[in-house]
């Protein structure tokens, strides 16, 4: 069997991930132009092969909000490929998002920055809050996010359209330097202010709750044809159970519904109005209602799910890994009951063992470090350690345990070569195998255990740096300064 008829066989019929279609030049524009929704993912190839493994799992996992497409990049394509999409060779990945908005990234050939890719692109600038989505747009008390907008209509009217547009507008002004809203740029590049839509067609009780018991025609109006979009914001700065909420009644216009947020996120608590979670004016989405099938699916998948996720991360290392350890797990499928038996377990733990090793990235030069001091994307989690003499199998279960949140980075700093680091790990009275959290500002950090720290106790006290609710934990000090940052 080749290497090829395995792997896809692995993706398609073991793990069932979704199919990423292959297009031509011919066929590409009307995928482009379907679901508007959804960002558009295009992956460029040399030739035709499987997808690789994390791209195909991608589309199983982002399928909401993201469509995957695959073009094998012809020679005798290439002059419209570049007078077309600016793709001038492969392996390269074509982003298309709502407005127009298109990046292209060349050179794609590692896993690392296409995962990179994919976390940073996998919703639109403006996108639609929905149950499935809430962690990732950050629109939920508890996370990092502090304030968050949120336009409320009917999708598909033309007011609502102009008012998407126009909030779109009005966080792109933040994406570029701005004097006059200084404040909202720095909370948006650290990912404590959002903006998202929700259709409140379907979301009819998330949008009549934040309006008072006294405005009955606000809330009745809530995804009728003929209600006005209306802008709100929330803030979450009580913790997890805790909402504050107010509506804005001024113009459809960028600037002034910027000059709102400034305030509102400002404001003193009595000015806004205040929701606790259990309250029936909580805003809260709903899931849409399965049906009595997919409810059976979903109680059977809730009963098996350990030991799915499990099989699913196994067989997943097992494809990444190349051709030899899914060929090796077919067998040991087929031979179950003898492979029980035998204690021929060696060759399985050494493959593991050298996935594992891929799994976690070195950090130690000044290029990387000032990159993610300077890109202030999400929350970083660093190990130190002094060269090969560290043990690094706890850190590397913890980046197993998170490797889907896209708020987090995980690598190693080699103090024994990094001199500011050295110097870091010296001043807070860390040493090698130290587990350090840094905030996205990179102005705040968290020591939160080392290399024989039990594995749920990490993993605990990160779903709390997520959660929001250690918020007051955190202790200030600079990311350390190299040559180049």
């Amino acid at each position: 069997m080749k290497e090829n008829k395995l792997s896809a066989f692995a993706m398609d019929r073991l793990l069932r991930y979704a199919d990423v279609p292959l297009h031509t030049r011919d066929t590409l524009p009307s995928f482009l132009e379907s679901e508007p929704e959804k960002v558009k993912f295009v992956m460029f190839s040399s030739r035709s092969s499987t997808p690789p493994a994390l791209l195909k799992r991608a589309a199983t996992e982002y399928e909401d909000d993201v469509s995957f497409a695959r073009v094998i990049h012809a020679s005798a394509d290439a002059s419209y490929w570049i007078k077309k999409f600016n793709v001038v060779a492969p392996p390269a990945v074509l982003v298309m998002k709502e407005g127009n908005a298109r990046v292209v990234e060349h050179e794609v050939s590692g896993k690392d920055k296409l995962k990179a890719l994919l976390i940073e692109h996998k919703l639109q600038t403006l996108p639609q809050l929905r149950v499935s989505n809430v962690k990732s747009v950050g629109c939920q008390p508890g996370g990092l996010v502090q304030t968050c907008v949120v336009l409320l209509g009917v999708r598909g009217l033309d007011a609502f359209e102009r008012a998407r547009s126009t909030l779109r507008d009005a966080k792109a002004s933040l994406q570029s330097t701005t004097e006059d809203f200084a404040t909202l740029s720095t909370a948006l590049e650290a990912k404590e202010l959002a903006f998202a839509w929700v259709d409140a067609k379907t979301q009819a009780s998330f949008c009549r709750a934040f309006f008072a018991p006294s405005d009955a025609a606000g809330a009745a109006a809530c995804g009728k044809a003929n209600a006005k979009p209306r802008v709100v914001a929330m803030r979450f700065t009580h913790g997890p159970d805790v909402i504050e909420h107010a509506v804005y009644d001024g113009e459809m216009d960028a600037r002034a519904i910027l000059s709102w947020v400034a305030k509102t996120s400002d404001a003193e608590g009595g000015s806004l109005r205040e929701a606790n979670r259990g309250d029936a004016r909580f805003p809260e989405l709903t899931a849409p209602k399965p049906s009595a099938i997919e409810s059976l699916r979903e109680w059977k998948t809730d009963a098996t799910a350990t030991a799915y996720d499990l099989a699913e991360e196994l067989m997943y290392i097992c494809v990444e890994s190349g051709p030899v350890a899914p060929m090796f797990l077919l067998i040991v499928g087929l031979l179950v009951p003898s492979f029980v038996r035998r204690p021929k377990k060696s060759k399985r733990v050494k493959k593991k063992r050298e996935v594992d090793d891929d799994a976690v990235v070195d950090w130690s030069d000044d290029d990387t470090l000032a990159s993610l001091k300077g890109s202030q994307s999400g929350m970083v989690v660093v190990m130190l350690v002094d060269g090969f003499k560290t043990d690094q199998e706890v850190f590397k279960r913890l980046r197993g345990s998170f490797w889907r949140e896209p708020i987090l980075s995980f690598g190693t700093v080699n103090i024994a070569k990094v001199h500011a680091w050295a110097e870091f790990a010296e001043t807070i009275g860390a040493a090698a195998s130290t587990i350090v959290i840094w905030h996205p500002s990179r102005t705040k950090y968290r020591i939160i255990g080392n290399g024989e720290t039990p594995h749920p106790e990490l993993c605990s006290k990160i779903e709390q740096f997520l959660d929001g609710i250690s918020g007051d934990l955190w202790v200030e000090g600079n990311w350390p300064s190299t040559s180049n940052n």
